[in-house]
């Protein structure tokens, strides 16, 4: 195997772990989502003082930091695939050109 072609696998292999973090994180909001309170599943003294409220706004936020989270990751492997094609077809292009120069 080539040095390229140990540097392109290597770019597509870090791609498919920042999507599968990715996916973790997407996993983990899964589990975060359902997990909202309602003024019955609290005390009356801590519903009384809004806890619930706050509460619910904590997971929202967490939801929301896990689906940033996510989105940043897909974009990072996005771009290391995206870089391994541009290298890829820039590879082919100078070894086509330099065929050409030596007549092939």
């Amino acid at each position: 195997m080539s040095d390229i072609e140990v540097a392109l696998e290597a770019l597509r292999s870090d791609a498919g772990t920042w999507d599968l973090a990715a996916d973790n994180l997407n996993q983990a909001r899964g589990i975060v989502a359902p997990l909202e309170l309602g003024p019955r599943e609290v005390m009356s003294y801590a519903a009384a003082r809004g806890f619930d409220r706050r509460y619910n706004d904590m997971r929202a936020k967490l939801d929301s930091l896990l689906a940033q989270g996510a989105e940043n990751f897909r974009g990072i492997a996005g771009s290391l695939l995206n870089g391994a094609a541009i290298y890829e077809q820039a590879e082919a292009d100078h070894a086509s050109h330099l065929g050409k120069l030596d007549g092939h």
